[in-house]
């Protein structure tokens, strides 16, 4: 009975696995409560990216369509975030401006560095945001 039992969870679990994951990855439980949605970890094969909450290496012909997808979504997130903040200013190039310091680097999940990633930049402290400039506050 046991054995059974052994042999039934192990089809569950390949099952959920190709459910949530996707054929290209292996579905990770990182914490004791495995039914917690927060402790399952999709990880993909070697040779393959996660893109669009999908792995796919650059052979598969979605590749391109799931690649835009992300960025959209990622550009969509940027907007959102200048939008919240209105003292920030995302911008899509190495250095921000002189009166503005770095706040965070930001890149697509399947990018580290590359022509897609956005920094924000922060006015200096004393400076407030007045359209696209920094400039000194002034006390009334």
């Amino acid at each position: 009975m046991f054995a059974l039992y052994i042999i039934v969870l192990f089809l569950l679990k390949s099952h959920t696995e190709a459910w949530v994951c996707g054929s290209n990855a292996r579905l990770l439980f990182f914490c004791y409560n495995p039914f917690n949605g927060f402790c399952m970890k999709c990880v993909c094969d070697n040779g393959y990216t996660l893109i669009a909450d999908l792995c796919t290496n650059r052979n598969d012909p979605y590749y391109r369509m799931q690649k835009d997808l992300e960025l959209e979504r990622f550009r969509i997130r940027i907007e959102l975030m200048g939008k919240e903040n209105p003292n920030i200013t995302i911008v899509p190039h190495i250095i921000c401006p002189s009166n503005m310091v770095l706040v965070e680097h930001i890149c697509p999940p399947s990018e580290n560095w590359g022509p897609n990633c956005h920094l924000i930049c922060k006015c200096r402290d004393g400076l407030r945001k007045i359209g696209d400039n920094c400039v000194i506050e002034r006390k009334k």
